[in-house]
């Protein structure tokens, strides 16, 4: 970003919209990342006031759900491919034993295929079905931090303030065989609305990302469902008091970002 266009960005959003508004703003955060995109083509609009901590605080992380969400579907160029084998090496060097965490054995594969009434094909080895182990510790921080940053994120965009350090996140997220399976609560189709298409130019991206929400009148309370790929969805529901949250039990429970100043 050219010096000038960084300095008006900043001066239209003066504080970081990730740690309750407390620290000035100091960069530009692409949210979601650009690698989640091919050719690092990200959409239009998706760029947050950030302090240096938040913006450095999820970048592993983004490299990791980068991975998980371009596993399905496959590539289809070898570009396509290229990146990706360029993902698995940044997460390989930078995150240890994030890519082991992945791996089912043959008997967690087998339970796989029974849990989901998958008929086993006499002709591929175990190894070779796409499945991925989803519930380790890494995988499971990663998409939590990097589903904490999307939802302050798209709750400054769709209020134009940031949530308070009173305020909470509750994240739940599901597997692609989960969204297959029905298990995202159905009630929600009630009320989230799909968001406008997004794009890069003329390029559209929801094959990439989209995401649907809604948000209350007050701005106080709001929900926000959002696909990446084929490969995972976030759910995430967001309050300005977080002790609102005792009594509504949503999923894994987080608050802005919290440095010391």
């Amino acid at each position: 970003m050219a010096k000038r266009t960084r300095a008006e960005f900043l001066s239209r959003h003066p504080v970081c919209c990730f740690c309750g508004g407390i620290r000035a703003s100091e960069e530009e955060d692409h949210i979601p990342a650009r690698t989640l995109f091919k050719a690092r083509q990200w959409p239009e609009g998706f760029s947050f006031p950030a302090c240096r901590d938040c913006n450095a605080a999820s970048r592993h992380d983004e490299l990791l759900v980068s991975v998980i969400s371009s596993v399905y579907p496959d590539g289809v160029t070898e570009e396509d491919h290229r990146e990706f084998r360029a993902k698995l090496l940044g997460v390989s060097n930078n995150i240890p034993g994030a890519l082991q965490e992945l791996q089912m054995s043959p008997n967690e594969i087998r339970r796989a295929l029974r849990k989901h009434n998958i008929p086993r094909d006499p002709t591929i080895f175990l190894q070779e079905y796409p499945f991925l182990k989803m519930d380790g510790p890494i995988v499971t921080c990663a998409v939590h931090q990097f589903a904490r940053k999307l939802f302050l994120a798209l709750h400054y965009r769709h209020t134009n303030r940031p949530l308070s350090n009173l305020g909470g996140i509750a994240i739940t997220w599901f597997t692609n065989i989960q969204i297959q399976n029905g298990v995202i609560p159905v009630d929600l189709a009630k009320f989230l609305r799909r968001h406008v298409s997004l794009k890069r130019g003329n390029m559209e991206l929801d094959d990439q990302f989209y995401y649907w929400y809604y948000g209350s009148e007050a701005n106080s309370f709001g929900v926000y469902l959002a696909f990446f790929r084929e490969s995972i969805a976030l759910l995430g529901y967001v309050k300005n008091d977080i002790e609102e949250f005792r009594s509504f039990p949503k999923g894994d429970l987080y608050t802005p970002f919290q440095w010391k100043l």
